[in-house]
């Protein structure tokens, strides 16, 4: 049952919405029901929470489909990945279910729910990936379009006459290239490095989701700096 992942050939602040992780309890989803007897109520309930279950990763994958898809700075590549494992881990989650729900023991039920949870991890790992590579992508892309208004904005100040506007002018410019170089260099490489992650590496690789989300956050921080450096540039020198 476990999915293989495609890798991406390129090089995304993280948001996942509080209500994407809302209920989800992975190692007591079907723990409620025991396996040592098994009365047509107790196979019934166990296939009712397994259902249930894949409701709401489904759920939640299209919901992450529906803003990925409004969301322009994402690249080509790491807009295809994203979509293809969305694909594929609804089409598993629905093969899981039909497994559980054709099950006529309990243990059986229990055993085979359980891939539900380990083989996709939707929300330990799908969710993550999915925010990340979005915000660094995104943040990616407003950082190459500061780089790009470097040079007009090193022109300007170039031409101002000798006191404290020059000075404090050619400050923020300065700041400004530093925190936008952190920011290229922090989100770079953070959808590769999430997107080749796969259920099965679960969780000796959350370490690599916690080193990218840092690197995320740290962009953000950067590009935020930068992004009020450009706003009072474009005050100062009346742009």
């Amino acid at each position: 049952m476990n999915r293989h992942r495609p890798t991406t050939r390129t090089a995304v602040a993280l948001v996942v919405g509080a209500g994407l992780l809302a209920g989800f309890a992975p190692s007591t989803a079907f723990a409620a029901t025991t396996t040592k007897t098994c009365q047509a109520a107790s196979l019934a309930a166990i296939k009712s929470h397994a259902a249930a279950a894949v409701a709401r990763r489904d759920a939640t994958i299209d919901t992450m489909a529906s803003k990925l898809a409004v969301r322009p700075a994402v690249t080509a590549d790491h807009r295809s990945t994203l979509n293809a494992l969305f694909a594929a881990d609804k089409s598993g989650l629905a093969a899981a279910n039909a497994v559980v729900q054709a099950d006529t023991t309990c243990e059986g039920a229990h055993t085979d729910a359980q891939a539900i949870v380990t083989d996709f991890r939707v929300y330990l790992l799908l969710v993550p990936q999915t925010g990340l590579t979005t915000a660094a992508d995104a943040g990616l892309s407003g950082a190459h379009a500061l780089a790009a208004s470097e040079p007009a904005i090193r022109l300007a100040i170039k031409v101002l006459p000798a006191g404290s506007t020059k000075d404090q002018a050619q400050a923020l410019y300065d700041d400004l290239a530093a925190k936008v170089t952190t920011a290229q260099a922090d989100f770079t490489g953070v959808g590769d490095a999430v997107l080749a992650l796969t259920p099965s590496g679960y969780p000796a690789n959350a370490s690599t989701l916690a080193t990218q989300t840092t690197r995320t956050a740290n962009g953000g921080k950067a590009l935020a700096a930068a992004a009020s450096d450009a706003s009072q540039l474009a005050a100062l020198l009346g742009a």
